[in-house]
């Protein structure tokens, strides 16, 4: 790391920790990094980057560039809303995001904060996704907001505070339902789902062969391999539908956004991550394609 970069983020820490005293114990409202109200607390790791930003500042900058509005889009895992909220934004009131979320405790934040807001393109689909309808399966809660699972890794399993019994649903399904105005593009999936991925994938394969949207999607080597599946696994299920691989970086800066910057992959598993975001682009729609192109090259560019 260069002497510049370790005195950035020096100050960065010493700013950080001076605006943490002053808070208050447990959630108050405050206004996240990008313009939200959220429900925010300082011994939270996730809030924290909420609120100063550094918290997928890829998804956060260039999400706008692949989303337009009027479109519609999926945030599968929506935790506290952070993510659907941004692709709200970017869809407008003309739009629709449907934020699938199975953990009791973020979804008690969902509602309060697209109302708060004032996003009602959002509409929230409490359960647990899969590969078929009706699957009775074990949910594990964590104490972590955000780290709930079917499938806890090693890391995980220690904040397992107890479990529920669900019944699963596929994603072609819930979408069919909740976002009933599908001849408008569905341009964006955004899936973190703590090993299910694999599953999920399966479960909206009709939304793929239709729509072929851009996915962004959490891939995480131990928590697949706790479900039993693998990166592989992922590659394969995209395969048909000839998805090209971008893995996002972002680095923060001491004045003005962060820097980031895309590379394209040609397999998953070459990445020598323990776990990364990858935006998948298909390019049955030039479209999406061109718009990820010209986002690729601005950031290559600008690096």
């Amino acid at each position: 790391m260069s002497l510049g970069r370790r005195v950035v983020n020096a100050i960065r820490r010493r700013w950080r920790a001076r605006v943490l005293a002053g808070w208050g114990d447990g959630r108050t409202w405050r206004r996240a990094s990008p313009g939200f109200w959220m429900q925010l607390s300082r011994d939270d790791f996730d809030d924290v980057g909420f609120f100063f930003g550094g918290w997928d500042d890829a998804f956060v900058r260039d999400v706008p560039a692949l989303v337009r509005p009027g479109e519609r889009a999926i945030d599968i895992g929506a935790q506290k809303e952070f993510f659907a909220m941004i692709l709200a934004r970017a869809v407008g009131a003309a739009g629709a995001v449907l934020a699938i979320e199975a953990d009791p405790a973020a979804l008690e934040l969902l509602e309060d904060h697209r109302d708060r807001n004032g996003l009602g393109a959002i509409r929230i689909a409490a359960g647990a996704v899969g590969d078929r309808e009706g699957e009775e399966i074990a949910f594990h809660l964590s104490d972590q907001v955000g780290w709930s699972s079917r499938f806890p890794n090693a890391m995980q399993a220690p904040h397992v505070r107890r479990e529920l019994t669900l019944r699963t649903r596929t994603v072609d399904s819930v979408a069919a339902e909740r976002l009933v105005d599908l001849t408008s593009p569905l341009s964006l999936v955004k899936i973190d789902v703590e090993g299910s991925e694999v599953r999920v994938l399966r479960g909206m394969r009709t939304l793929l062969r239709e729509h072929s949207p851009t996915l962004w999607m959490e891939v995480n080597h131990a928590s697949l391999a706790a479900a039993g599946t693998s990166a592989d696994d992922l590659e394969s299920l995209l395969q048909p539908f000839a998805y090209r691989f971008y893995l996002p970086d972002y680095e923060p800066t001491l004045f003005g956004g962060p820097r980031v910057w895309y590379t394209p992959v040609a397999h998953l598993r070459d990445v020598a991550r323990a776990e990364f975001d990858i935006v998948a682009v298909a390019p049955a729609y030039a479209g999406r394609a061109r718009r990820m192109a010209e986002i690729v090259g601005t950031a290559a560019r600008s690096g």
